[in-house]
């Protein structure tokens, strides 16, 4: 698993928008499960001390559990769009608060490319070698969560930091290009013992 760099490029940004994201195909239940625990457990915490915050809930054919997420204050739906990036680019941090699945998340690699910060959960970060708090934030507590965001939100160093090492993991360990070639040389390798025994 890894990301295409140059479909998701770097930029420098801060969060001085306010506009959170989370990316997902909501008929799989654990990502409708993480929207709704964010935007009914986490989002309030946040909204309490930064009001205008906003939470754009991006991917396809959400349910009706997530459309009806549009009544509490701050929550916008998009639904299904033909390109994520835009909205990565337009956001100051990508939060996941999975509660269950495993398995590395390409969201939040394409997040990461960005220069989007990520915040989530231990199971949102399964499977990446990301260190919390240099390259990510992560917490399983809702009230860490929140503050976390919230710091993110008003510190401009910490967003830098946790910025571009982030953009400097993917680029070290998750390149689509350096992948390839990794699974390119093994396959050779493969062949060449194949040949060896023929």
């Amino acid at each position: 698993t890894g990301v295409d760099l140059e479909r998701f490029p770097f930029r420098e940004k801060t969060g001085s928008n306010k506009n959170l994201i989370f990316v997902g195909h909501y008929p799989h239940y654990p990502n409708e499960e993480a929207a709704v625990y964010f935007a009914t457990l986490i989002f309030p915490l946040i909204k309490k001390e930064i009001p205008e915050a906003r939470l754009k809930l991006v991917g396809s054919d959400p349910t009706e559990v997530i459309i009806k997420l549009s009544q509490i204050e701050g929550v916008d739906i998009t639904g299904t769009v033909e390109d994520v990036n835009p909205y990565f680019q337009d956001a100051s941090i990508f939060v996941n608060a999975f509660q269950r699945s495993a398995g590395i998340k390409g969201k939040v690699l394409e997040a990461m490319a960005t220069g989007t910060p990520v915040v989530c959960t231990t199971l949102g970060a399964c499977g990446i070698d990301a260190i919390n708090g240099q390259s990510i934030l992560i917490s399983d507590k809702l009230a860490d969560f929140a503050n976390y965001v919230k710091k993110l939100l008003k510190d401009d160093d910490l967003y830098r930091k946790i910025a571009f090492n982030a953009r400097k993991l993917v680029e070290q360990k998750y390149d689509w290009n350096k992948i390839a070639k990794q699974l390119d040389k093994i396959y050779q390798e493969i062949m060449e013992v194949k040949v060896s025994l023929a």
